[in-house]
């Protein structure tokens, strides 16, 4: 890659921000498709490509929702699958008035994943981190392809960063 083209990248790597607010504006089918496509253009371990993305707009959008709403009404009541998680149900409820506002959803998923009980070998464990990371690089393209699945409805300042010395180790 060419100097102008990295310095381009770094500069979308640091005015990516997390949009919470959008505009009522459709998303072309065009630019949806650009987009996944530069998450399939993502590394992946041993190119498994373990990602499979859901586009989840209109009335399904809606039943999507309601689910959504009912899992954490559950999470609130006697039948909660995470019962020492109940700090997050405000953020979980915050998330689906974000996810409202969005004309489309996109959920990535990772197409090789295993059920989060199943007894699982060394082997099997390493596998699934790898393709956590995968799905997780595919994620992260896309977020630089679109900056948001929706027009930006807000223009949020840089929201604070650990210092470099605080997460940077030189070893020579």
């Amino acid at each position: 890659m060419k100097w102008t083209g990295r310095k381009k990248m770094i500069s979308e790597v640091y005015n990516r921000r997390s949009i919470r607010n959008f505009l009522d504006r459709p998303i072309s089918h065009e630019d949806l498709t650009d987009i996944m496509e530069s998450g399939s253009k993502a590394p992946s371990s041993k190119n498994r490509q373990p990602w499979k993305y859901v586009v989840v707009q209109g009335n399904a959008k809606e039943e999507m929702l309601k689910a959504f709403r009912q899992g954490i009404e559950r999470e609130e009541g006697e039948r909660a699958l995470l019962p020492r998680d109940k700090q997050h149900i405000a953020g979980a409820k915050h998330t689906a008035d974000i996810m409202e506002q969005a004309p489309v959803i996109v959920f990535v998923v990772n197409s090789l994943g295993r059920n989060i009980q199943s007894e699982l070998t060394f082997e099997e464990h390493v596998y699934e981190i790898c393709n956590v990371q995968s799905v997780s690089a595919s994620i992260e393209n896309m977020l630089l392809a679109a900056i948001a699945f929706g027009y930006p409805g807000e223009f949020p300042q840089e929201r604070p960063r650990k210092r470099m010395e605080d997460i940077v180790e030189w070893r020579s």
